[in-house]
Order: C-alpha cells, then structure tokens, then sequence
C-alpha cells in the first residue's frame, strides 16, 4: 500500500513538473510578443539553409520591421546580419499560414498567398545558408527562385498543386524584381524544368 502511495505521489510529482514547464514555455517574452513557431516551417527552412533554424512568425503589428500591402515595401522577412551567424528568421504570419496550407492545399487560403509563404521563408532560408553572399539579396532571391519547385515538394504540395502554384510563384518572383532593382541578379536563369509549367 505504501509503495502504491509513493508511486501515485511520484506521477503526481511529474505531473507537477510537466505542467510548470509547460506553463514557463507558455510566458516566455516570445510568446508574450505573440510570436508562434511551426515544426512544419522549421524543417521546411532547415531543408534549404542546410541546418536546424527556426521560423518565428509575427503579425504586422507585433512586429514593425515587417509589412504587407504597400506597394514601396515587400518585407515579409528577414534575417539579422551577420546572417550565416543566426539561427532564425523572423516572418510575416499571414505568408506563414501560406506555406502551411500547401500541404492540405486548403481552399480557405489564396493560391497567392499560398505561393507567396513558400517563397517569403524560401528566400530567408537561403540567407540563414552558411554559403558565400548569403547576405546579398538579388543573389539570394535567385538561389531561391532555382528551388521554388522543390520548395513546394518539402511543404507537401501535390503534383497538381505545384502544377497550379508555380507560374504564380514566377509571375510574383518576376514582379517583385521587376520593382526592387536590388533583388534582380542579371543572368539569374530559370531552370530548365520550369518550362512545362509556363506553358512552353
């Protein structure tokens, strides 16, 4: 009888401990700024900064050094510098609902957006990359752009789904350098396997 106390009183005692620990994670200064993370995100950006980083997402408000819908800025990301030295990348929360809504291709979530979250943590990803110019932005959006593919194959996406995806994905890619000249690399070629989803 005495050791069934004991026993009972120990799982107590773990469960004390799992609970307070649980409640530490919950009222940490991340979470306190609202801050939420993704294993999904986390490996999908681990894949191509080939090692273990970590998506922080954050809405607009929350977070001042990121913006959406202005026509001069596109800062759905970004990487302190020095940036091969970090070990996170801090986006937008509406381009991480995006990417995670490839892998059930949810109705719910614009094509757009969609395309746009694989191609906001894609891009920041490529930053976090111990690789030489991985702080030169018109190198790193074309490093990214070379994978938009693959990028939708890690996040889960259906062949029919990347079929779909893609010329957005490009057409959003081509605009974007197209209106900030310092992320357009002269000679940043598509891959040839691009074509059969452009039409060509």
């Amino acid at each position: 009888m005495e050791n069934k106390r004991l026993r009972v009183l120990a799982w107590a005692g773990i469960f004390v401990l799992a609970l307070s620990a649980t409640l530490f994670l919950f009222f940490t200064p991340e979470n306190a700024e609202a801050r939420w993370r993704s294993y999904v995100l986390d490996s999908y950006a681990s894949i191509f900064a080939g090692r273990d980083v970590h998506v922080e997402c954050s809405s607009t408000d929350e977070d001042l050094d990121l913006y959406y819908n202005d026509p001069n800025s596109w800062s759905l990301g970004y990487v302190y510098v020095p940036t091969g030295q970090q070990k996170e990348t801090f986006v937008w929360e509406g381009a991480c609902w995006g990417a995670l809504a490839i892998d059930s291709d949810s109705p719910d979530v614009s094509d757009h957006m969609k395309s746009l979250g694989m191609a906001a943590i894609l891009h920041e990803a490529f930053h976090l990359k111990q690789i030489k110019w991985n702080q030169n932005e018109a190198i790193t959006e074309c490093r990214a752009m070379r994978n938009f593919d693959r990028a939708l194959e890690s996040l889960g996406a259906e062949p029919s789904t990347i079929k779909r995806l893609m010329p957005i994905a490009l057409l959003d890619h081509f605009s974007f350098r197209a209106q900030t000249p310092q992320y357009n690399k002269e000679g940043c070629k598509l891959p040839q396997r691009y074509w059969k989803y452009l039409g060509v």
